[in-house]
């Protein structure tokens, strides 16, 4: 923690000293913009990913308890058993009746006997239902533990990470502040004050394509080219898919996204960490470190947006 703090305190420092030394321009301009559009979108994706990331946690699965086997008359006398039975039953019944009528009742017992005889298949897969219920029972009463612990330590998990939410809003904010500050120096046109535009704009100084904004072969005439032609990427569920691709055209745009999905990817390493080891929930120095780096530089440009005033609008 206090290594991420000196980092972050060193690099405001030299960012500082190097722009308050430096020649106001607008390719700086624009690379502080681009910078700061990056950084915001970064934040937002983050934020969005750590959201999804909470809500899926502290839910119980629905686990289904095994249904106990039933032992009753009925179920055991179903039509196979009836029908070895009562023939058997009816034919001694028969036999007695005529030719013994005075012990009758000395056939009962017989017939009881194959009555049971009759039943043991049924009640040996009783047996066998019984046995598996049990099995099964325990599996069903160890999962159900297993659950109310993981989502015990889930919630606070959970608690954590809306924790990072709001400290990385926090930033979010300043940064959108800054970034509109920025803007309000009325330098770039409202119509051109996004992500794409001001990354390609950087991107055409930069390269020494165009060195103003506006006329004939301004950044505004060739960006416009550029979406017509359609040379550029401009949707952003598509560029975080196609870096490798985009690098070529939008460097500036591609290089800091970059940057942001190592920083993200961290973070939520870190936190899918955290979720599934239950010896306890540790801070998520990855998110510190981010939301430090974040906020040096928000500082910086807001301490060196004063050089850009100068600048007149192209």
């Amino acid at each position: 923690m206090e290594q991420n703090t000196l980092d972050a305190t060193r690099y405001q420092s030299n960012v500082f000293t190097t722009r308050h030394n430096a020649t106001p321009s607008l390719k700086g301009y624009l690379k502080e913009v681009s910078a700061l559009e990056v950084q915001l979108y970064n934040q937002m994706r983050l934020a969005a990913k750590l959201k999804v990331k909470a809500n899926n946690l502290g839910q119980h699965i629905n686990l289904t308890e095994p249904r106990k086997p039933s032992f009753s008359l009925y179920n055991l006398l179903h039509t196979k058993n009836l029908l070895c039975i009562i023939p058997i039953a009816f034919a001694f019944a028969t036999v007695i009746v005529f030719l013994f009528a005075g012990i009758f009742w000395a056939a009962l017992p017989i017939v009881a006997i194959l009555t049971c005889i009759a039943l043991i298949p049924d009640l040996l897969d009783y047996r066998s239902s019984m046995k598996s219920y049990q099995e099964d029972m325990k599996k069903y009463e160890n999962a159900t533990s297993a659950d109310i612990r993981r989502v015990e330590h889930e919630r606070l998990a959970k608690t954590e990470i809306w924790n990072q939410i709001n400290c990385i809003k926090k930033e979010l904010f300043k940064t959108k502040d800054v970034l509109n500050s920025l803007y309000a120096l009325d330098i770039i046109h409202p119509s051109y004050r996004n992500l794409v535009a001001v990354c390609s704009f950087h991107d055409y100084l930069d390269k020494g394509i165009c060195t103003q904004l506006t006329g004939h072969g301004g950044a505004y005439a060739f960006f416009e080219e550029e979406l017509r032609f359609r040379r550029i990427e401009t949707q952003l569920d598509i560029i975080i898919d196609k870096l490798d691709e985009i690098i070529v055209n939008q460097h500036q745009l591609a290089s800091l996204i970059q940057e942001g999905n190592i920083a993200i990817n961290k973070i939520m390493q870190q936190n899918n960490q955290m979720v599934s080891t239950l010896d306890g929930i540790r801070e998520n120095t990855a998110v510190t470190a981010y939301n430090t780096h974040c906020a040096a530089q928000s500082a910086s440009i807001l301490e060196s947006i004063e050089i850009y005033r100068t600048l007149k609008y192209n």
